[in-house]
C-alpha cells in the first residue's frame, strides 16, 4: 500500500477492527496512506502533551464567510482546477482562509471536525503568526 487517497475516496480500515488488518508501519507512519490516519491519532502512538492556553480572556475569531470552492485555481502541474478540486487531490484534511483578521473559508476533510487533534510540525508557526 504506497498511494494515498483523496478526500473524495472512501478511507481505508486504517487501524479498524480487532486486530486491525491495515496497521501504519513504525517507520512510515507519516508517509502516503498512513499518515491520512496518522496525522489526527498522533497521541495513539507517539507522545505528546496539551498545552493549557491560560486563564486569560480566550478571543474568538469573528467570521466574514465566502464560499470558495469554485474560485479558479491552477494546480502544481499548471492545469486549471477549483479550490474544492485541489484540496480533495491534495489530501487536505482542513483549511482555513483569514481576511481582515476574520474567518474567511473553513473546510475539513478526511473526519477531521474543527476540534480533532491534528499534528501541525511546522505548520504551527503560520498559525501562531496569523492570530497574533
Amino acid at each position: 500500500m504506497t498511494s494515498s487517497y483523496r478526500n473524495s475516496d472512501p478511507r481505508p480500515s486504517i487501524m479498524q477492527g480487532s486486530p486491525p488488518r491495515l496497521v501504519p508501519p513504525k517507520l512510515d507512519w507519516d508517509r502516503p496512506p498512513w499518515n491520512r490516519w496518522a496525522f489526527q491519532h498522533i497521541r495513539e502512538f507517539l507522545p505528546t502533551v496539551e498545552v493549557w492556553r491560560g486563564s486569560g480572556h480566550r478571543h474568538r475569531l469573528e467570521r466574514a464567510e465566502v464560499d470558495l470552492d469554485e474560485l479558479p485555481v491552477v494546480d502544481s502541474n499548471g492545469a486549471p482546477t477549483t479550490l474544492a478540486g485541489l484540496l480533495d487531490e491534495t489530501y487536505t484534511d482542513g483549511f482555513l482562509v483569514l481576511k481582515d483578521g476574520k474567518v474567511a473559508y473553513e473546510r475539513y476533510f478526511n473526519g477531521m471536525k474543527d476540534r480533532t487533534l491534528h499534528l501541525s510540525q511546522s505548520m504551527a508557526k503560520s498559525v501562531t503568526g496569523s492570530v497574533c
